[in-house]
């Protein structure tokens, strides 16, 4: 997040950065609190959830895309059915991010 940047502005310039897409129908959907420990170290965190939709229909689509860091690693993105995350199949972190879906 920018200084002076709404966390709602950081998501529409994120998802354009990282993937090449626009955002629409931004809304938000709640907050989380999430307390963690990673590599053996203390970690703190504010997660902002929002619902949006692609301005571009075709990214629902297509099964998978990549993106790209800010430091120029790429990365792929998944479309994952819910229930994935519900039987446990895959991790969702923070863990009360399913309950906000």
């Amino acid at each position: 997040m920018e200084y002076g940047e709404t966390s709602s502005n950081e998501l529409k310039r994120e998802v354009l950065e990282e993937i090449g897409a626009n955002i629409t129908d931004v809304k938000f959907s709640g907050a989380i609190e999430n307390i963690f420990t990673y590599n053996g170290d203390l970690g703190y965190e504010i997660v902002f959830v929002y619902d949006a939709e692609f301005v571009d229909k075709s990214f629902y689509e297509k099964p998978s895309f990549f993106g790209c860091e800010d430091n120029g690693v790429p990365f792929k993105v998944y479309w994952k059915p819910i229930s994935d995350f519900k039987n446990e199949k895959i991790l969702l972190v923070p863990e009360e991010l399913l309950n906000l879906l």
